[in-house]
């Protein structure tokens, strides 16, 4: 099992309106947990291989070898049987936030024991 840490702010930039998303935690549902789990994500006929670096119940940030753009629809295979499909709502060179399409309780059935329990809990902000 890889080593959990919790996250509480990031520094990121939302690559459609160019703004600062520093101050993100007052906008999060949930909190976000940083792990390195390799992905694929199935996008407009290719695959485009990274790692997961983070993830809450929402989303992940991710670290892919090719850029993926901002509204691209995407299918997320970590360990080759877990699938999410989501957008991608965010990109600043190789590095993408993705919002997934599931609802959260889903995603924390699929990430139970991997996330800290804190970070399963809905509404938490």
């Amino acid at each position: 099992m890889p080593a959990v840490a919790v996250l509480y702010d990031e520094d990121l930039i939302d690559d459609s309106e160019g703004v600062s998303l520093t101050d993100v935690s007052d906008r999060r549902s949930y909190k976000r947990a940083s792990m390195l789990l390799k992905a694929n994500l199935f996008c407009e006929g290719r695959t485009v291989e990274g790692f997961v670096l983070d993830v809450s119940l929402n989303g992940v940030r991710l670290q892919l070898a090719e850029e993926v753009p901002v509204g691209t629809e995407i299918m997320m295979a970590l360990a080759g049987s877990v699938h999410f499909g989501g957008e991608v709502i965010w990109r600043q060179g190789n590095i993408a936030g993705l919002r997934f399409h599931r609802q959260p309780e889903k995603v924390a059935e699929a990430f139970a024991g991997l996330l800290p329990q804190t970070c399963l809990e809905e509404g938490y902000a």
